[in-house]
């Protein structure tokens, strides 16, 4: 047997340090009560010597086809992934960007990679052919129940994010939609620099306003290097689903890329 699949107590330890001094990190930026951060700790050890599953411990917030995500506190969530989802890659656009200037404007994210095995932690990966089935006497495809995905093997924790989406939607930059253009061009209200249509639409972005933000929040000369970083590495899949806000420390909405690898 690889020795690798048997439970090792001392990466299990690992893993436990490496949650906590994540977690100490991220309560540093989304404050942590110091009761709540015993608790959670406790909790993700039980789960980490096979003594309680995560949904005993904490709540579930959602279960997709490439992460599972769980409730740490009202501002913080805790994901466990595979590797299979790329998450060294998404570490490495992080390092980039951050060398580039432009790391707020991706969510904040503290990786924790497990080295001990934990069979229960299991998640979908991101090829998740096996996931459905043909159910004969319904006529359909429904999720196959022996289809299990990729062991968790990275743990990433995360703000709680508000997705762009409203009522009234998003206000579109495709030529087949209104033109919203005509109500007037980004503009950056601290130094009134108009920006350029043609560059607004190098981040193939459909939400206006989530590009407005941009420039309200973090200013021209930023928006200018984003831009630069966007296109350099190729991020076109910035859809509704992959940009929205967190709220920071003055409780302002804060613009951010929430995925920047699918797509790709």
């Amino acid at each position: 047997m690889n020795d690798y699949l048997i439970p090792n107590e001392a990466k299990r330890s690992d893993d436990i340090l490496n949650f906590t001094a994540a977690l100490h990190s991220a309560s540093r930026q989304y404050p942590i009560d110091a009761s709540d951060m015993k608790d959670i700790i406790s909790n993700f050890t039980d789960v980490m010597s096979n003594e309680a599953l995560m949904e005993d411990v904490f709540h579930r917030i959602s279960n997709g086809c490439y992460k599972e995500c769980f409730e740490l506190t009202n501002s913080l969530v805790i994901k466990f992934a595979s590797e299979c989802n790329r998450t060294t890659e998404e570490e490495r656009i992080l390092n980039l960007a951050e060398e580039a200037g432009v790391l707020p404007l991706f969510l904040p994210t503290w990786f924790v990679y497990l080295e001990s095995f934990h069979p229960e932690l299991c998640v979908l990966s991101d090829d998740a052919s096996g996931q459905m089935t043909y159910d004969p006497e319904y006529h359909t495809y429904v999720t196959n129940p022996e289809f299990c995905g990729e062991r968790s093997d990275v743990v990433l924790i995360q703000p709680r994010i508000w997705k762009t989406s409203g009522e009234c939607g998003p206000r579109y930059l495709e030529n087949n939609c209104h033109d919203y253009w005509n109500e007037g061009p980004l503009v950056c209200p601290h130094t009134g620099e108009v920006i350029e249509h043609d560059e607004a639409r190098q981040w193939n972005v459909s939400d206006k306003d989530w590009l407005q933000a941009i420039l309200d929040y973090y200013g021209a000369d930023f928006f200018h290097t984003a831009t630069k970083f966007m296109v350099d590495h190729s991020m076109y899949d910035l859809h509704q689903d992959n940009i929205g806000y967190i709220i920071d420390a003055e409780g302002k909405r804060r613009p951010v890329i929430l995925d920047w690898l699918s797509g790709e």
